[in-house]
């Protein structure tokens, strides 16, 4: 009992903890401030989480037209946006060594260890703003995340928009 308690805070503590992490990377050559359109390009491919990807695609356009830029049709964009996401199962071991019994002067006792597993899920989403015209990368923004449960739509939506603050914290660069 005690060691399923132990597992439980532990997993809560993993999952409870803000996890997310975010990085962008960007062609210093390119000038940004030129662009004021964009369109959202994807491919909608069999068996796809449809609900996703138009939360993400919502939050995306919600990002873009905060930092002031005006969604197009896809041949007029200064800047094409597509996404791509990954949820990979992951396992982490954690092994904790306690010593027991301790004597005076360091000697005796017992070395004790105990290992917990905790089974989790990491997701991962890539966002690239390529050049229409040779469709080459301009812009990359990656956030990756050990993924909780959220039990509405509404927690779904407003843990999305978080992430894409986060990501997009950076675009667009500053020359």
């Amino acid at each position: 009992m005690f060691k399923l308690l132990l597992s439980m805070i532990g997993l809560w503590m993993l999952v409870g903890c803000s996890s997310l992490q975010v990085s962008s990377d960007y062609n210093p050559d390119y000038d940004f401030s030129k662009d004021k359109t964009y369109a959202i390009v994807s491919v909608d491919r069999e068996g796809e989480d449809t609900l996703l990807k138009d939360r993400i695609k919502t939050a995306l356009s919600n990002e873009l037209e905060r930092k002031g830029f005006k969604a197009v049709a896809k041949e007029k964009a200064d800047l094409h946006f597509v996404f791509h996401m990954d949820v990979k199962d992951k396992t982490r071991i954690d092994t904790d060594y306690q010593m027991m019994g301790y004597r005076r002067y360091g000697y005796g006792g017992v070395m004790v260890s105990t290992t917990n597993t905790y089974e989790y899920k990491e997701g991962t989403l890539v966002i690239d703003a390529l050049h229409p015209t040779d469709q080459k990368i301009r812009w990359r923004g990656i956030a990756t995340d050990v993924l909780g449960e959220q039990k509405t739509p509404q927690e779904r939506m407003a843990y999305i928009a978080e992430v894409m603050q986060a990501i997009f914290e950076t675009f667009p660069p500053k020359p």
